[in-house]
């Protein structure tokens, strides 16, 4: 656990700017405060599908929060400064 909260640090510090969003999904809601950030959805838990509607309405969040950088568990995390997720 260690391990994964210094990682998640060192993506934050290191590739996230302070002034963009970072989202981190779909069940680490914790290092929200522990990195002082908010998440830039509404939701912090992602557990069930959203409507196509609300997926929109969650990209355009996305964009409005400056989000080029998001972490998914086990699957690693991405950041991309020359294209906006």
């Amino acid at each position: 656990m260690v391990n994964l909260i210094e990682t998640v640090k060192r993506i934050n510090s290191q590739k996230v700017p302070e002034d963009e969003g970072f989202l981190i999904a779909p069940h680490w809601p914790g290092f929200y405060p522990l990195l002082e950030r908010e998440s830039p959805l509404k939701e912090i838990y992602f557990l069930f599908p959203k409507t196509l509607e609300r997926q929109k309405e969650m990209i355009r969040q996305l964009k409005k929060k400056n989000v080029n950088c998001y972490t998914e568990n086990q699957k690693g995390s991405r950041c991309n400064h020359d294209q906006k997720l």
